[in-house]
């Protein structure tokens, strides 16, 4: 393209910058955002330590997010060790669909098992979950207060009153 006036040349610039700028706008990774109440990423991973006697919540190790599994654990600072044992999964849609909320941890679950609450952007979207090494059930918490108990974890969907309504989570070897 060959301009022949400084007024042309401006707008073409112009022009270009604004069309760079919607498009970045209303990119996937724009409209994720980072901040409290959204997820960044399509993949998040928590790693959480085993529950200690007298505990009801485990301890926080790391949360990161990407845009695959591997990429949100590779952004965690945490010693592989810690994160090695995949544990749990929840999913934004039934059907093990939409974005993916990974529970990893050092070792596999035993009667105990781990518990967190999820954050707020994952409260109102669990829709369905899966498990691994052993931590086949699980007791979950609504908004309400109401709590199913030994509930197996592997599920396409959430029962009555808990989907896209999940505030606690306690996963185990039932």
């Amino acid at each position: 393209m060959i301009v022949r006036s400084r007024g042309t040349l401006s707008v073409a610039i112009g022009a270009a910058f604004a069309l760079c700028m919607s498009l970045l706008a209303a990119s996937p990774a724009a409209a994720a955002g980072t901040g409290s109440g959204t997820q960044a990423g399509r993949h998040c991973v928590l790693v959480l330590a085993p529950l200690e006697d007298g505990e009801t919540l485990s301890q926080v190790l790391s949360e990161t997010c990407g845009e695959t599994k591997a990429m949100a654990l590779q952004a965690s600072d945490i010693d592989a060790s810690a994160a090695a044992v995949d544990l749990f999964m929840i999913a934004e849609h039934a059907g093990w669909g939409g974005q993916y909320y990974w529970v990893t941890g050092g070792a596999a679950c035993d009667n105990a098992g781990y518990s967190f609450t999820p954050s707020s952007w994952w409260r109102t979207r669990i829709s369905s979950s899966s498990y691994e090494n052993n931590c086949d059930r699980m007791n979950i918490q609504n908004s309400s207060g109401n709590r199913a108990n030994g509930i197996a974890s592997h599920r396409d969907t959430m029962p009555l009153g808990f989907n896209d309504n999940v505030t606690f989570i306690n996963f185990y070897n039932g």
